[in-house]
């Protein structure tokens, strides 16, 4: 109601706006209660209620999804979709390949530069990226980065619980994988070839890790 009257709206005209806007979001039970008794995901979705008002035409969010669980951050995300076919532009700031996923158009930026733009679509082309092995190993260790880097010959970059290669003929690599690890003692939790994220994407253009030069291998470099 704030907000609506000081965009210009009578006291009756927001009472009416913010009842669709409420019932838009999914928060038309909750109105009555204390935003200090909200959940994050119910917060994030008050946050961009205001962005249904129809003369607003450019909503910019900034790490939205930021410390929302799994379910908060579909449904937030499913908000921001539901938009996409409104006269509005929005312009999402993540660090989130898969937020990004939604999206018609990307910028992928490093040390504020912009590197590249395109749709994902475009953008996964443009990396030459087909299919990535993904590697979870028991521990994680230099000794058996060297080993999976021989296998990467776009480059080999060390996730949270194993290893992302950037291989092509990814079916015929893993069970070589699966051999080398094995001859050093190092156990498999799971080896799957998956297609490529954003987030992918985006080391295999800037080669950076955490700031560092990405992995890459002898007998392969990034474009």
């Amino acid at each position: 109601m704030y907000f609506a009257r000081l965009m210009g709206y009578s006291k009756d005209e927001a009472k009416e706006l913010v009842s669709e806007i409420l019932e838009r979001i999914g928060l038309s039970k909750d109105a009555d209660k204390r935003v200090s008794k909200y959940s994050g995901g119910m917060r994030k979705r008050l946050e961009v209620a205001t962005a249904f008002f129809p003369n607003i035409k450019i909503l910019i969010l900034d790490e939205p999804t930021t410390g929302l669980d799994p379910s908060a951050r579909r449904e937030f995300l499913g908000l921001i979709q539901e938009m996409k076919g409104e006269d509005k532009t929005i312009l999402l700031v993540t660090h989130i390949g898969a937020d990004a996923e939604i999206a018609s158009k990307v910028g992928l930026m490093n040390e504020g530069k912009l590197v590249v733009e395109g749709s994902p679509g475009e953008l996964k082309r443009k990396s030459g990226l087909k299919h990535v092995l993904s590697v979870e190993t028991q521990i994680k260790s230099e000794k058996v980065k060297a080993v999976l880097s021989k296998f990467g010959e776009k480059g080999l970059l060390e996730a949270d619980r194993g290893y992302r290669i950037y291989c092509e003929n990814a079916e015929n690599v893993s069970p070589e994988i699966v051999r080398a690890l094995d001859k050093i003692g190092c156990k498999i939790m799971k080896v799957e070839i998956e297609k490529p994220t954003l987030e992918d994407v985006f080391f295999k253009m800037t080669k950076k890790e955490n700031g560092d030069e990405i992995d890459e291998c002898d007998n392969g470099n990034f474009q």
